[in-house]
């Protein structure tokens, strides 16, 4: 399973490049699936986005909402899933979560991502969202751990297989190994992630 994900394309006039360069991106690595972790939008119209995603034609793509986004976390497109508090089953016993939005977004929303995860064993589990985890790829130019501290507790109780986000654009395209869940802040050149 092959994993193709990006994050924070931010407005309208590099949104062309951003989709020229996911179109080239799925073209060289073939993936599976086809992740945006949110703040692809600010400033251009839901029509003008979803046109975008369609003219990619391809058949698996799966989004949550950034911070910069200016919709509500569950707002849905015409094309794609949005992952925010849901558990989508995908080939192969993986399964994807997600939660969308803003820090306060992630804070106010963790206990209902919990409720969907307890009680329940999963293989292959990959979380998405927007927010990165405290202390994993989210150190800030003013030289803090910027990420949610309520997310780390959650990822940790579940240790995911993976952990992708973006929004911290310092730590764009890094990685961090943690109790063998693998984080990626992905960043707008994206990262290909063979599962």
């Amino acid at each position: 399973m092959k994993l193709l994900a990006f994050s924070d394309f931010h407005g309208i006039f590099g949104l062309i490049n951003h989709f020229r360069t996911v179109r080239i991106r799925i073209f060289e690595t073939q993936p599976d699936l086809l992740i945006f972790c949110g703040d692809f939008r600010n400033q251009i119209s839901i029509p003008l986005l979803e046109s975008r995603l369609r003219r990619l034609k391809f058949p698996a793509i799966y989004y949550v909402w950034g911070n910069s986004d200016e919709v509500h976390p569950e707002f849905e497109l015409k094309i794609g899933i949005n992952l925010h508090l849901k558990l989508s089953e995908l080939p192969r016993n993986f399964v994807l979560v997600g939660i969308g939005g803003d820090e306060y977004d992630t804070k106010k929303n963790i206990d209902e991502v919990d409720r969907l995860l307890s009680g329940k064993k999963f293989q292959n589990l990959i979380f998405v969202s927007h927010v990165p985890p405290f202390n994993c790829c989210d150190f800030a130019v003013d030289g803090k751990h910027v990420g949610s501290r309520e997310y780390r507790i959650l990822v940790d109780k579940y240790r995911p297989q993976l952990c992708i986000f973006g929004h911290i654009h310092e730590e764009a395209q890094k990685s961090k190994l943690i109790n063998n869940t693998t984080f990626w802040n992905v960043g707008p050149r994206g990262v290909l992630i063979d599962l």
